[in-house]
């Protein structure tokens, strides 16, 4: 696990915790499920950046590493989709595929979110962060 670095991000007023591997100009963030952290992924990082990809794996607010929220019992699954499109951007990453562990193969149909989102291409997907993303994104 040494390939895999970490650091801190601030995003939204909160330093999250990411890890990262490779130095590929194409990206795929991987996010856990819960109760997880980014350490699930750490295998299947190390395998995509040997292929050539960055790969990235932050812990969501409140999660292991990442500070938690003043008032966690307010936060929800919007604050989360924010905290994962600031982070994009905070690390200039435009469209990285996007893979987590509750998922479903993304279809045609969902991919016309595509047109303005960071996504393009996910492997696979949860669909209800992968639909709020996009519509944070296009709105």
């Amino acid at each position: 696990m040494d390939q895999i670095q970490h650091r801190y991000v601030e995003v939204n007023g909160l330093k999250l915790h990411v890890a990262e591997t490779g130095t590929g100009l194409a990206a795929v963030m991987f996010l856990h499920g819960f109760p997880e952290t980014w350490y699930s992924w750490c295998h299947q990082m190390i395998v995509v950046a040997n292929a050539g990809y960055k790969a990235i794996a932050p812990d969501y607010r409140g999660y292991r590493l990442s500070e938690l929220p003043p008032e966690p019992e307010n936060a929800s699954l919007i604050d989360s989709v924010h905290d994962m499109v600031t982070l994009l951007d905070a690390l200039d990453i435009p469209k990285p595929v996007t893979t987590c562990p509750c998922s479903l193969p993304v279809n045609s149909r969902h991919r016309s979110f595509n047109r303005q989102s960071p996504l393009q291409s996910p492997v696979a997907i949860a669909i209800a962060i992968a639909i709020a993303i996009a519509i944070a994104i296009v709105s």
